[in-house]
């Protein structure tokens, strides 16, 4: 029997082989993910991650040829390849240890291409070293925002599996679809698995302790977490989401299907297990990706609370009086929303006339010596490739053009950093209120 499935492991491993070099990508990781389950080899998982990535699925490639390594660690192709994709993804301090080791081939000759990387990672890496530490106000210097903790990424599935199965425990049925973006305590030992637990973070907002009587507008809200937080408080809550995958913003001449498969990638693999590779690999519809990634997730919180938060369905640039049923919010909040929109100007016009007290906005911001306003394009020239993110404004961007909309007071009044616990990237937002 095992020489049986060792034959069927290497025929299925062949017909992946050809579906590949027929640059059929998908087809190629189905067969090798069908090897896989017969017999696990590193050759065969780097075979597999190589695909996942031809697919844009980065995320399913990352993992495994971090599989293929935990099988042999001296698989120096799958080192390779993973440098290449950490390099692809901007983590660059990750990449560089995998291509310094991998550089000189076998026969101890240099590869010129990843030599060429090589050096273009440690001229990043000190770019970045060199941005961290340009002033005595930025708040990013502590952490390389270009390395990643491999660690973390292990954790994260764990909480993950410990989420499962409680739900299963509880009788909530499987939930091994869902995509959390923040982690939320639903009680009875139930806490969301989120990239983002902010539940120990939130003095460093300076909202209200007593909300009551207030009613509040948060914009992009997505799994939930602030908007619950707000409720819980006492205020009246409006949380609004894109109605659709044709909500989210995309460069001229992407296609709704083309960000459906780059928001896919980065929906991180629930498992290593081979038994959930073929769900995994299967490309999701529109409609599923938005089910998993938003609306399932947040309804989901919203009945285990027993909340009355509304919903209300709208891109940022078409809120309205007429769409959300009040004249004027007490509070606004924008939570890294505009980091996402292909015109934050455009986003920031038309939530403020909704502010009648204060505007939250809690964002990634450009740092540097220069004070003057400005935004930093950061979406690269790749058609295909960025991450849903085009702009990095400054503060002294926002703080001018908040005022231009009538904001009378524009003030930092604190700094959000931690590490988003999907793969242990570190991250920074600044805070800032406006007053009307």
């Amino acid at each position: 029997m095992p020489e049986q499935g060792s034959v069927l492991a290497e025929s299925k491993h062949e017909q992946g082989t050809l579906a590949f070099d027929q640059e059929r990508y998908e087809e190629a990781a189905r067969l090798f993910t069908e090897a896989l389950e017969v017999k696990e080899t590193a050759d065969g998982w780097n075979d597999w991650a190589t695909a996942q990535m031809l697919s844009e699925h980065r995320v399913m490639a990352e993992r495994g040829y971090r599989r293929a390594l935990e099988l042999d660690g001296t698989h120096q192709q799958t080192a390779a390849n993973l440098g290449i994709l950490l390099v692809r993804s901007g983590r660059f301090g990750d990449a560089l240890p995998l291509l310094e080791r991998t550089m000189n081939g076998t026969d101890g000759q240099p590869d010129a291409m990843l030599a060429q990387l090589v050096t273009h990672c440690r001229e990043r890496l000190a770019q970045a070293r060199g941005i961290a530490g340009s002033g005595p106000d930025d708040k990013t210097s502590s952490t390389d925002p270009t390395h990643s903790d491999g660690k973390a990424g292990d954790d994260y599935l764990a909480r993950i599996e410990k989420f499962n199965q409680r739900a299963l425990e509880l009788g909530l049925g499987d939930l091994s679809s869902y995509f959390w973006y923040h982690s939320i305590d639903l009680g009875e030992g139930l806490v969301t698995p989120g990239i983002f637990d902010l539940r120990d973070h939130l003095a460093a907002f300076r909202f209200p302790e007593d909300m009551r009587g207030m009613t509040v507008l948060d914009v992009g809200s997505a799994t939930g977490f602030f908007a619950f937080e707000f409720e819980q408080r006492g205020a009246r809550v409006i949380s609004t989401e894109v109605p659709s995958m044709e909500g989210f913003d995309r460069f001229p001449g992407q296609t709704t299907e083309q960000v459906v498969r780059k928001i896919q990638r980065w929906v991180n693999p629930r498992t290593h297990s081979t038994d959930q590779l073929g769900k995994l690999a299967r490309p999701l519809t529109s409609d599923e990706l938005y089910f998993h990634l938003l609306d399932g997730p947040f309804r989901f919180c919203q009945q285990r609370l027993n909340s009355k938060v509304e919903r209300c369905y709208s891109t940022v640039y078409d809120l309205s009086v007429e769409k959300l049923g009040i004249e004027g919010f007490d509070l606004v909040f924008l939570g890294n929303v505009l980091r996402h929109t292909l015109y934050p100007l455009k986003g920031l016009a038309a939530v403020a006339p909704l502010c009648k007290g204060t505007l939250i906005l809690s964002q990634t911001m450009l740092t540097g010596p220069d004070s003057q306003p400005a935004m930093l394009y950061v979406g690269g020239d790749d058609p295909g490739e960025d991450n849903s993110e085009w702009w990095n404004p400054n503060k002294a961007c926002f703080e001018q053009v908040l005022k231009k909309l009538g904001f009378k007071t524009v003030e930092e009044v604190g700094h959000d950093s931690g590490v988003l616990v999907e793969i242990g990237t570190s991250y920074g937002h600044t805070i800032l209120h406006a007053r009307k």
